[in-house]
């Protein structure tokens, strides 16, 4: 019976797609929206090429010898360890324990430790400045007398953050 009902919910699911598709103009099937600009927003500069070509390069180079130091290093000790895990001790404490802490805690510390060193130039260029980018919250206009001061056009929406003096 519960078959039934998720067969049934799902060839109306389709059925929607299918009267949508339908009903949307031919010409704007496949199209992507443009996206919507407005008047007197000041928008981020968008990288260059020799900026997104270094980021790849920069990125392949960091992601390629992690991948040649997992293939080359990495696997052969942890398939060593995997085959015998279970009668393996290093400083007294069992494979197994050492296996679950690796995964669990050791992965998740190394990510967060990556993250931190991508982001920490920025960061701590930022914090230097005082200068933190946040986006602003839009308000209707009767809103606007009594919650403060609305953001003004010309900036978009977005705010700049002060450091307290």
């Amino acid at each position: 019976m519960n078959a039934e009902i998720i067969i049934g919910l799902a060839l109306m699911g389709v059925g929607a797609a299918v009267v949508a598709f339908l009903r949307t103009p031919a010409e704007l099937r496949y199209k992507q929206p443009e996206p919507m600009k407005e008047a007197g927003a000041e928008y981020a500069e968008q990288y260059s090429r020799t900026e997104r070509v270094r980021f790849i390069l920069i990125g392949l180079a960091l992601n390629g010898s992690l991948f040649l130091l997992w293939k080359f290093w990495a696997l052969p000790r942890w398939a060593d360890f995997a085959n015998m895990s279970p009668c393996y001790e290093l400083w007294g404490i069992s494979g197994v324990t050492i296996l679950f802490h690796a995964l669990f805690v050791g992965i998740p510390l190394l990510s967060a430790l990556a993250v931190t060193v991508l982001i920490s130039r920025r960061g701590s260029r930022s914090c230097a400045m005082c200068r933190f980018l946040i986006k602003a919250r839009r308000y209707s206009a009767s809103r606007e007398s009594s919650a403060g001061a609305s953001p003004s056009s010309r900036d978009g929406g977005m705010y700049w953050l002060r450091c307290p003096s």
